[in-house]
């Protein structure tokens, strides 16, 4: 709990006016033609992107968590703050955190400067969101700053916008433009598959790991705490109990599809947990121009997930697992990493 506060602490220090916001009315017209020429925010580390016009000036001293630039066509101070997770909250942790940054964001003074407005609830980017508004003074005039409080599995997140506050009616719809940008994704990392030229990419804070015997088949092995993935990519020729796999994928019959498909059932009912696996389900796809057979099924109280090529001379396979109370944001993780396949 200390964390949060001082996480909502940190937020409400660093951000006060902000930059300059002394300025001159501008048409929603211009503002929008500039955003469509703009420039698009995007934190790989964080998982949160928006775009901005390109005429934004950007203050030189943004970094990593903080980002801040000017835009000078409707005088708006933008301020993007963000910090990963460690590791992905569960929905518990993440309503835990969610709470604690509400009850803060009710009883504390963000800036002596400032004095709260409006507190209230909504949505960005489809995500909850806690909205505050506040008013302060400076040697320029009195300010307005519109503050937007995210809370996910993967991080912490506030965007502020400073203004005039004689400016406030006429940019509600630039920033309502601003935030219909926003986009909040998971972190992720590029990994190779030690031995081949293959990569694909999965959560930044997975730690990955080349070495048997944990996953002895595997070529790569990597996990946090909500979810595992590894790699197969096994010779054909070297392994007989695959070799009822053709070369290829491509232009299989319904039989031969079939026939796949049981000896992938043999090969799982045969394994260590064979017995205790159930509600196994296949389908031949293609997966972004590849031809792909997809497996699942659950295993005591995992679900796996196997996206398997058959390529190279050889057996590919990229697996998933994860448990129920872990699944939105498995299933989440699991498209973006699919989606980055390459061989």
């Amino acid at each position: 709990m200390k964390k949060i506060i001082l996480g909502a602490a940190l937020l409400g220090t660093v951000f006060g006016s902000g930059l300059p916001v002394m300025a001159k009315d501008v048409s929603a017209e211009a503002l929008e033609s500039a955003v469509n020429r703009g420039f698009e925010y995007r934190n790989n580390g964080t998982g949160i992107a928006m775009e901005l016009p390109a005429s934004r000036v950007e203050n030189p001293d943004s970094n990593d968590t903080m980002y801040q630039a000017f835009l000078p066509d409707s005088h708006i101070s933008v301020t993007i703050m963000s910090k990963a997770a460690r590791q992905p909250r569960n929905e518990k942790k993440i309503q835990e955190y969610r709470k604690n940054s509400e009850n803060f964001l009710k009883t504390s003074r963000q800036d002596e400067k400032e004095v709260p407005i409006s507190f209230k609830k909504g949505k960005l980017a489809g995500e909850p969101v806690i909205i505050t508004k506040s008013r302060g003074t400076s040697e320029q005039g009195a300010y307005n700053v519109l503050r937007y409080w995210v809370t996910l599995a993967d991080g912490d997140y506030m965007i502020s916008f400073t203004m005039k506050e004689g400016d406030m009616k006429a940019n509600e719809k630039t920033v309502e433009r601003l935030l219909d940008s926003v986009r909040f994704f998971t972190p992720m990392q590029r990994v190779e598959i030690k031995g081949t030229v293959y990569t694909y990419d999965i959560p930044a804070n997975m730690k990955v790991d080349y070495k048997p015997p944990i996953a002895p088949d595997h070529v790569l092995v990597a996990g946090n705490l909500s979810l595992m993935t590894g790699v197969t990519a096994l010779p054909l020729t070297d392994n007989e109990e695959l070799s009822f796999l053709p070369e290829s994928l491509s232009g299989l019959t319904k039989e031969e599809q079939a026939s796949i498909i049981d000896h992938f059932k043999a090969k799982v009912a045969s394994e260590a947990n064979g017995k205790k696996v159930k509600n196994m389900k296949f389908k031949f796809t293609t997966l972004y121009g590849r031809d792909c057979l997809t497996m699942d099924f659950e295993d005591k109280d995992s679900h796996n997930q196997s996206y398997i090529f058959v390529q190279d001379g050889k057996y590919i396979s990229f697996d998933y697992i994860y448990t129920d109370k872990d699944k939105e944001y498995a299933e989440k993780v699991i498209e973006q990493s699919v989606k980055s396949i390459s061989l």
